[in-house]
């Protein structure tokens, strides 16, 4: 199991900080239902982290939440960089 982290939503990039202010890689959907349910996640990022809950629920294998600001961010995602957060359904699909 990882360690617990400090989580926010940085307003002027959208992205999932952690405690130490660096972007978190991964984030479960159970994490992401806590960051939602304890307020720490509002606005537009409660938004996304539904969506991507949902979308996770679905049967999507995983979402990004990417900054849709940074320079390239699509093209940097399509050739496979690990740009912004990527969401999974468990701890199991973390590996």
């Amino acid at each position: 199991m990882r360690p617990a982290r400090l989580h926010h939503a940085d307003p002027g990039t959208g992205e999932m900080m952690d405690g130490a202010q660096q972007v978190v890689p991964v984030l479960t959907a159970e994490e992401g239902r806590r960051l939602v349910a304890s307020g720490v996640a509002t606005g537009g990022m409660q938004a996304k982290l539904e969506s991507a809950m949902a979308a996770l629920a679905a049967g999507v294998d995983q979402v990004r939440i990417a900054p849709g600001a940074a320079p390239n961010v699509l093209e940097r995602l399509l050739e496979g960089q690990d740009v912004g957060t990527r969401m999974v359904l468990s701890e199991v699909s973390v590996r």
